[in-house]
């Protein structure tokens, strides 16, 4: 039993580093390699722990980042709302990260003309962020 927890606790932690490099590759704008990783994380993730845990989340988020500079917004939405779902059932309501997810979803619907929504999602983030700075 012991033998099996350390291989589990190997492999999320080989899934953190591996996200931790996509974040740095989506950072330097090497989007196609960012999203290997993105996807070699989710896999380890699903295998080895909840397909809603926090993690999954900001694999989520990040993968949406990607499709949003690829200029692919329904990709980049459906990516933002998965985190969304993930992030409002795992952080508090006001926590930073749900915040950034909010703001995206903003501008994901602003830039596929939904304008309403658009508003909408920056209301709730500038509310959230109210809300966690007072």
């Amino acid at each position: 039993m012991a033998c099996k927890a350390k291989t589990k606790d190997k492999l999320l932690s080989f899934a953190d580093t591996v996200l931790f490099y996509g974040k740095l590759l989506l950072r330097n704008g090497n989007l196609d390699d960012a999203v290997v990783c993105f996807e070699i994380t989710q896999s380890a993730y699903v295998e080895r722990s909840s397909p809603k845990s926090v993690s999954m989340g900001d694999v989520h988020h990040c993968r949406g980042i990607v499709y949003a500079l690829k200029k692919d917004y329904n990709k980049s939405l459906a990516s933002f709302m998965l985190a969304f779902r993930i992030r409002t059932d795992r952080l508090s309501a006001n926590h930073v990260d749900l915040e950034e997810t909010v703001q995206f979803l903003g501008t994901i619907h602003s830039e596929l003309g939904h304008a309403d929504k658009a508003v909408d999602y920056f209301k709730d983030a500038i509310s959230k962020r109210e809300m966690r700075l007072g």
